[in-house]
């Protein structure tokens, strides 16, 4: 019969604060993490707690807890499960160690987190079945609930349901352009439709004499990454003033390219009295600094390995970059909507053309061509999308 006694004891939180700071202090001091490989045994009082290293490396550690919380007779009643993960990229260095907020399970991880889980279940004495877990993976981290609910809100949409089938249909028959043809059917009326508005928003901020501040610029671009381009899932930035890119274009590659954002008004082009265009000063400011951040990472990047395979990392983490493209979003097409000297010019396609073929790396967008890109877009996507049903 198990022992209860209600003695005080300073809690581990009370001696060595959290858990997760505990293990964090332990690696930048160069000690190891112990593992007691689940030898936890029901302790006095009904508590018991166990440690294991799914994954131990120089460079990656993860790390699972189990808590086993006792009821007021003293039997185990259910056990809390805690996931941290900490990696540095200098394996000479204890003080590089970080903590991972956010991070996906491996193949062999799970599974070795399923064998912990199943220790675990076998001390307190329950069957671990699909009723108590289950653990979802995928080398490419897809959210597979993410999929379900937008499979449901294509269903929903107008023309849904048809466009699905025809997919299914197409899949079933092992069409040789399936792939092609996913794109297109994925873009039902309602999405086009909801694309197209966005669109028109942005536009209006554009066109509003009185957005004069970069950031609203900025918030309105990360809910639609896609503008620039169906290559582009996602954009996010930091305030003026920080010295690494204040914005950064994720690739559906796992890579990252440099946005470099100025607002509608400035001046791109000039042109003097023999028709000769050249950049503008203040947009060769921001080529300037869209340079340095370029340079940056050229000379900072390292290659990345995978712990155990030595394989090279090949999409970019940690906010890292490998040899991104850099991007400068300034001015309008058209002079007249641009504020500046009286040497201000259009800034015609041909025109930009012709000054930015010597700047290797960089593409400079005035938020005319990005609008006009974007309405392309979706004009072609439509277009297919109706040839493909009829």
């Amino acid at each position: 019969m198990v022992e209860w006694n209600e003695v005080q004891i300073p809690s581990f939180k009370d001696t060595h604060g959290g858990f997760p700071e505990y293990l964090l202090r332990q690696l930048q001091s160069g000690n190891d993490i112990k593992d007691d490989e689940c030898t936890a045994q029901i302790r006095r009082g009904g508590f018991a707690g166990a440690t294991k290293l799914l994954k131990n490396t120089d460079r990656t550690k993860v790390v699972v807890t189990s808590l086993h919380i006792p009821n007021q007779e003293g039997k185990i009643h259910h056990y809390d499960i805690n996931l941290y993960r900490f990696s540095r990229t200098k394996p000479s260095n204890p003080a590089d160690w970080r903590r991972q907020i956010d991070f996906s399970l491996r193949k062999e991880e799970v599974q070795a987190l399923y064998q912990f889980l199943t220790e675990q279940n076998e001390l307190v004495g329950i069957k671990f079945d699909a009723k108590y877990a289950s653990v979802v993976f995928s080398d490419n981290e897809t959210i597979v609930l993410d999929l379900i609910e937008k499979l449901g809100e294509i269903i929903d949409s107008s023309g849904g349901q048809e466009m699905l089938d025809q997919l299914v249909s197409e899949i079933i028959n092992h069409s040789h352009d399936v792939e092609g043809k996913v794109l297109t059917i994925g873009y039902t009326d309602d999405v086009i439709e909801n694309r197209r508005a966005e669109i028109d928003s942005f536009e209006a901020i554009v066109n509003n004499p009185g957005s004069k501040e970069v950031g609203d610029i900025q918030a309105a671009l990360k809910e639609i990454p896609w503008i620039f381009g169906p290559e582009y899932t996602g954009y996010d930035f930091k305030k003026a003033g920080d010295e690494i890119p204040d914005g950064r274009l994720k690739r559906i590659d796992g890579l990252s390219d440099i946005l470099e954002v100025k607002l509608p008004g400035e001046e791109v082009l000039r042109v003097d009295a023999n028709g000769r265009r050249f950049i503008s000063p203040k947009c060769a400011e921001a080529i300037g600094q869209l340079t340095s951040y370029l340079e940056y990472y050229q000379s900072a990047y390292t290659t990345e390995h995978d712990d155990e395979t030595e394989e090279e990392v090949l999409e970019d983490r940690h906010q890292k970059y490998y040899k991104p493209k850099g991007i400068l979003l300034i001015g309008r097409r058209y002079k007249e909507k641009i504020e500046g000297t009286g040497q201000k010019s259009d800034n015609h396609p041909k025109y930009m053309r012709r000054v930015m073929s010597y700047f290797h790396g960089i593409e400079i967008l005035t938020y005319d061509d990005l609008i006009e890109r974007a309405r392309n877009t979706l004009a072609i996507i439509e277009e297919s999308k109706s040839s493909l049903i009829s």
